[in-house]
C-alpha cells in the first residue's frame, strides 16, 4: 500500500536513499514517520548549518523520489538507489556552493559537514 511513510522513508529503495544521505546528520536514528521528520526539522535546537542541511537534502530528495516514483508508474526504467543518492549529493553540494560564492558565510561549515555524512 502507498502511504506517504512508506514511498518516502520505508519502502528499501527510499530506504537506502534515506541511510546514505543523512544518516549522519541525525544524533540516533532517522525517524521514518513523516510527522516526526518534519518535527526535526522546526528544533530550535539544532545549529542552522546542520538544519539547512537537513532541510534541502529533504526537499531534494521528497522531490526526486516522486519524480523516480512517477516515473516507474509511467513505464520508465528504474534508477538505482545509488545513482539518485549521487545525484541529490551533487544537488546539496551544488547549493552550499553557490551560496558561498554569492558572499555569504553563514554556511561555511556546511560542505565540511556534508561531506562527514
Amino acid at each position: 500500500m502507498e502511504t506517504r511513510n512508506h514511498i518516502f522513508f520505508t519502502c528499501p529503495y527510499s530506504a537506502e536513499v534515506w541511510h546514505s544521505l543523512i544518516n549522519k546528520l541525525f544524533d540516533t536514528q532517522f525517524p521514518t514517520q513523516w510527522n516526526t521528520v518534519l518535527g526535526r526539522f522546526v528544533d530550535a535546537n539544532q545549529e542552522n548549518v546542520k538544519l539547512f542541511l537537513l532541510r534541502y537534502a529533504f526537499q531534494i530528495a521528497i522531490h526526486s523520489l516522486w519524480r523516480k516514483r512517477n516515473d516507474r508508474q509511467h513505464g520508465e526504467p528504474a534508477t538505482h538507489h545509488i545513482q539518485l543518492t549521487k545525484y541529490i549529493d551533487k544537488q546539496v553540494r551544488d547549493r552550499l556552493s553557490t551560496i558561498r560564492a554569492m558572499g555569504d558565510t553563514r554556511f561555511e561549515k556546511g560542505m565540511v559537514m556534508w561531506l562527514g555524512t
